[in-house]
């Protein structure tokens, strides 16, 4: 990945993605932002105040993919890994345990809400869950998640860097932010 293009920004669209703009100038008087990316055609894209410029000059602002850590959506502290296995499961599970390792990321579902023991996990082929009753995720028994769109629907919506652009350095880390301007 050399640069940033629409495919990166698009599906991030209907979600408020928001973005800082880079200047290739020395001497700039613009602000930087962040602005609200409202629309995109080719390689120019609409923001807040009506300005446009190139995406080529702008870096968007997404959460790392530590689905782990605790995040604020509309004011309230989640655990994106927790999320998602409510989408994939229902609100009234319980939640065992999650954890991050090298190769995944895994939540475990109580057996007293599901009876029998689940694990929702994510790698680098997507999302899957555990065949039932296992105590570890065995990952040769693991099945694909139905509801996958939902899944990525949701770290779409809450701006997670699905496609590597932080690391690529193509999008800036909400993290390294001194306000965060999704919470």
């Amino acid at each position: 990945m050399e640069k940033l293009t629409l495919e990166h920004i698009a599906p991030y669209l209907p979600y408020g993605l928001m973005v800082i703009r880079i200047s290739k100038c020395e001497r700039t008087y613009i602000n930087p932002g962040p602005y609200k990316l409202i629309g995109a055609d080719n390689l120019n894209a609409g923001y807040l105040h009506g300005a446009s410029f190139s995406i080529e000059n702008s870096k968007p602002i997404l959460r790392s993919m530590d689905l782990t850590k605790p995040i604020t959506i509309e004011g309230k502290e989640v655990i994106p890994i927790v999320e998602l296995a409510k989408i994939m499961w229902g609100d009234k599970i319980e939640i065992g345990n999650f954890r991050k390792t090298d190769n995944y990321q895994v939540c475990e579902i109580n057996p007293n809400t599901m009876h029998v023991l689940r694990h929702l996990i994510f790698d680098s082929d997507g999302f899957h869950h555990s065949a039932p009753r296992h105590r570890e995720p065995v990952l040769n028994q693991i099945r694909t998640c139905p509801n996958q769109r939902e899944l990525w629907k949701w770290l779409y919506a809450n701006k997670f860097d699905v496609d590597g652009l932080i690391d690529a350095g193509l999008a800036i880390d909400v993290n390294t932010l001194e306000t965060n301007p999704y919470e």
